[in-house]
């Protein structure tokens, strides 16, 4: 529960700043949020499981170096260009 009072001589929109942040801080709204509708187990186990796989996928991607190639293949009157990407990890021992 948020308790505020009010300063001698504070305005009302600086006492409801002060009570607005206090809510923030303590996460009251976003518990009510969460806790609006019921989530059997079953449910609740799924969101977690995809927070972790999307977690997981997030730090591999950060740990895997990408490197981007152009290339330009010029004929007479056309031009073509071309991506080739390579994913290294950290087992690369560049053979």
């Amino acid at each position: 529960m948020v308790e505020v009072k009010i300063n001698d001589g504070e305005n009302f929109e600086g006492f409801l700043r002060r009570f607005t942040k206090k809510v923030q801080q303590e996460s009251i709204i976003s518990e009510a949020r969460r806790r609006q509708h019921f989530e059997s187990a079953s449910v609740v186990r799924k969101k977690n499981a995809a927070t972790k796989k999307r977690k997981s996928m997030k730090t591999t991607q950060k740990n895997m170096l990408f490197i981007f190639v152009f290339f330009q293949i010029s004929t007479k009157n056309w031009c073509f260009f071309s991506l080739i990407t390579f994913k290294i990890d950290d087992n690369f021992n560049g053979r």
